[in-house]
C-alpha cells in the first residue's frame, strides 16, 4: 500500500504490523514517532492510535491480526486518509 498521509486511526479489534518495502517516512505510535525506511517493521498492537506520513513514495505491506476484520477503524480526525493500494495479499492467523 503506498500511504502518503493515514489520518490518526485506532483499531479495538486488531493488531497490525507494517513492513516498508520501499520509500520513506514516519509513524506515530501514541505520540512516539518512528522513522520509516527500507526494511523497517513496526508492531501496532490494538488500541493504539496511530498514523503513518510518507515521503518518497512510502510503500508497506500491512498485516492484520486476527484476519476478517477489515473495517475495525475508529477514525479519531475528519479527513479521510490518502493511501493507494497496491494488492491485497492476505491476512495472517485463524478466525
Amino acid at each position: 500500500m503506498r500511504i502518503y498521509d493515514a489520518k490518526w486511526h485506532t483499531h479495538e479489534h486488531i493488531d497490525e504490523f507494517y513492513y516498508v518495502i520501499d520509500g520513506r517516512g514516519t509513524m506515530t505510535l501514541d505520540g512516539t514517532e518512528i522513522e520509516l525506511h527500507k526494511g523497517v517493521i513496526v508492531y501496532v498492537p490494538r488500541g493504539t492510535r496511530h498514523k503513518a506520513v510518507g515521503q518518497n513514495n512510502l510503500i508497506e505491506l500491512i498485516l492484520y491480526m486476527p484476519r476478517g476484520v477489515m473495517h475495525d477503524i475508529q477514525k479519531l480526525e475528519q479527513s479521510q486518509a490518502v493511501v493507494s493500494p497496491i494488492c491485497l495479499v492476505g491476512f495472517v492467523g485463524a478466525r
